[in-house]
């Protein structure tokens, strides 16, 4: 069986979570692109392996994580319409310690987790973050995925970072295609994050290179639907890829439910995300309603003690018969 067969039959097996939640539009062909920087570093069987155990991750639980997420702070200089950061504030601005990334990406290295994601709040607002991905590129993650909300990619510094490192992705939140529309969801200026998109094409362009691929998103919501199809066009042969998302509505007194029943959450047999606090969380949304924290370090001493602790062997367990807790419960229901 050739490559190109394997990689068909990956991408076919059926991930209901990610049909649900993202309606993603590939303007290149990512996936050629993809292949072609894994064989030159030779690590095109371990894509492929990792693709495969990706996609089939709804109904199976590996010895170890696919996916580590780090939010490296809670930090962001906007305030959007669908953020958590509405209903789950803090006064305080944390970093991700430099400490506990070290002791992270050793584990990571030694485990060869395939996956990383950088995230936040908004990850560029940390101090070091341009060592955090020089730290991160070091480690052979196969994908490196930094969400943003661009408004630092004016930085010379972090963009050489970005396109040098490389990363795989960089994942651009932007929810609106005109500049009212969002600065009435974001607070901010749409042309100013168009201009840093353009910096960063340009300065990829001129290292002749296809990394990190760009990605723009858009939140579905009734304050910006009307402009999805305006959105798609606008990016269309600029961006990598388009990504329409589901709006989760993360107001913890909704009355309103969504489309819970249809969904299917892979999460825990796949990622463990940790805060800028230390706190380890089966998932993002997670992060912001259980009210017990885990620590690393303190609760577990490393990853895979925690990913081999009887209560995170027994959240999956819940979720393969979908015997969901309070907070799963919440945020199936929150998908609207």
């Amino acid at each position: 069986m050739s490559t190109n067969e394997i990689i068909d039959i990956a991408d076919q097996m059926h991930n209901e979570r990610v049909q649900l939640l993202t309606n993603r539009i590939h303007n290149k062909d990512t996936q050629v692109i993809l292949n072609e920087f894994y064989r030159r570093q030779g690590k095109e069987k371990a894509y492929i392996d990792y693709i495969k155990k990706y996609n089939a991750s709804v109904t199976q639980q590996y010895e170890k994580p696919l996916e580590l997420t780090l939010v490296l702070t809670n930090d962001c200089n906007y305030l959007c319409k669908m953020c958590y950061r509405n209903f789950y504030t803090s006064d305080t601005k944390v970093y991700f310690p430099d400490e506990l990334l070290d002791l992270l990406l050793n584990e990571a290295k030694e485990l060869n987790i395939p996956s990383i994601t950088l995230s936040g709040g908004e990850p560029t607002l940390h101090p070091h973050i341009s060592d955090i991905i020089k730290k991160v590129s070091m480690v052979g993650f196969l994908s490196i995925r930094l969400t943003t909300n661009g408004f630092k990619l004016n930085n010379e510094n972090l963009l050489e970072t970005i396109i040098n490192a490389p990363l795989t992705c960089l994942s651009v939140s932007l929810d609106a295609a005109t500049p009212k529309t969002y600065k009435n969801i974001r607070g901010g200026d749409l042309n100013i994050i168009e201009r840093n998109i353009e910096l960063f094409l340009n300065l990829r362009a001129q290292k002749r290179t296809k990394f990190p691929l760009l990605y723009v998103s858009m939140v579905n919501m009734p304050v910006n639907n009307h402009e999805i199809e305006q959105f798609t066009k606008k990016w269309t042969n600029i961006a990598d890829t388009i990504e329409i998302h589901k709006y989760s509505d993360m107001n913890p007194n909704r009355t309103i439910k969504g489309e819970g029943g249809l969904f299917v959450c892979d999460q825990p047999y796949k990622r463990i995300l940790i805060d800028q606090n230390g706190q380890i969380r089966p998932c993002f949304f997670a992060q912001y309603q259980v009210s017990t924290p885990i620590y690393l370090g303190k609760d577990y001493n490393t990853l895979m003690d925690y990913w081999n602790s009887d209560w995170h062997l027994a959240f999956c367990d819940s979720h393969k018969k979908r015997q969901y807790c309070d907070v799963c419960e919440r945020c199936r229901e929150s998908f609207i």
